[in-house]
């Protein structure tokens, strides 16, 4: 009965995430660099730790024409690279506070834009809600709740041709925002599922510009294999990411926001206190930016060491 009510919780959480459901710039169609990044594999609760992580997403763009009617370049092509720099010190049986540092490296073809530098710094603190073992066995379920904080440390105003740069090529978004999520996992021997679900509430910058709000939500299905000093981990999920449309001045800009669909495939590698991974998401359904936008892959590696 136990497992029975751990399973349905995790797919609670699963369900209710998927019911969730004139200006300086140039243009607000592009491959958005503000787009969410889910948290991971979770199997057990986090110790002190700090490690790297990258990834990368890759859009492809159709340009309408300006506002004189003229048209732009077609097609391009806007790559997303992000290098952070990740921290989690432990307070207790219960709270945790967590760092993160993002470094941005943008490029888009056609327009050969080019961004690279500090992006915007999320602090966050986790609650360790639930962290028990099931019975008298090795099975057990971990439940984390926390909320955090997007500070405006990455530049936001960055021109090219005497024009500012598209919202979405900034490396940061110059708002304040602030983030709420879950995660839990269900061990079940060498098996389990784990969920999570984030909200980001994003607010006005100094331009009158504000990205819309933002929700996530991931269910991941892993098996783990022990050997005598390591561990590896294979897993395959299910992604979604809604974003509700960007408002510029106050009025709402028809060709943003938008949802997207992802089959996820990752693996992890246990060595001591050292941990390494990789993940691979691939669109299977979306529409972005009124369809004007593609999402194409998103792809992450991390490397976290343990203390």
């Amino acid at each position: 009965m136990y497992y029975i009510r751990s399973i349905a919780l995790l797919v609670g959480l699963g369900v209710l995430g998927l019911v969730w459901g004139n200006n300086l710039y140039a243009c607000d169609v592009c491959g958005c660099s503000a787009t969410g990044q889910f948290r991971g594999l979770l199997k057990e609760v986090p110790d002190n730790q700090i490690g790297i992580n990258c990834y990368q997403s890759v859009f492809e763009t159709t340009h309408p024409p300006n506002l004189f009617g003229e048209p732009a370049h077609e097609t391009t092509r806007e790559t997303f690279r992000f290098v952070n720099v990740n921290a989690n010190y432990r307070i207790g049986h219960r709270f945790s506070l967590q760092a993160q540092v993002p470094f941005g490296f943008f490029k888009q073809t056609g327009y050969n834009t080019r961004q690279s530098g500090l992006g915007d710094v999320v602090l966050s603190v986790n609650y360790f809600a639930l962290d028990e073992l099931i019975g008298a066995s090795a099975n057990s379920i971990i439940v984390i709740a926390g909320a955090g904080i997007k500070l405006p440390t990455g530049k936001n105003d960055a021109l090219q041709n005497d024009e500012t740069l598209n919202p979405n090529l900034q490396l940061g978004t110059g708002s304040t925002d602030f983030l709420f999520f879950t995660q839990s996992t269900l061990r079940l021997g060498s098996s389990g599922f784990n969920a999570e679900m984030s909200y980001r509430i994003n607010t006005e910058n100094e331009h009158d510009y504000q990205f819309g709000n933002m929700f996530n939500v991931a269910a991941r299905y892993f098996y783990n294999i022990q050997g005598d000093k390591f561990s590896h981990t294979p897993y395959l999920g299910v992604a979604y990411e809604h974003s509700q449309q960007n408002t510029s001045f106050g009025d709402r800009l028809s060709i943003t926001g938008g949802y997207l669909l992802l089959l996820e495939a990752g693996y992890e590698f246990w060595l001591g206190n050292i941990n390494c991974g990789i993940s691979f998401m691939a669109p299977v359904r979306q529409e972005l930016s009124d369809g004007l936008v593609a999402n194409k892959a998103q792809f992450s590696t991390k490397l976290t060491y343990f203390f």
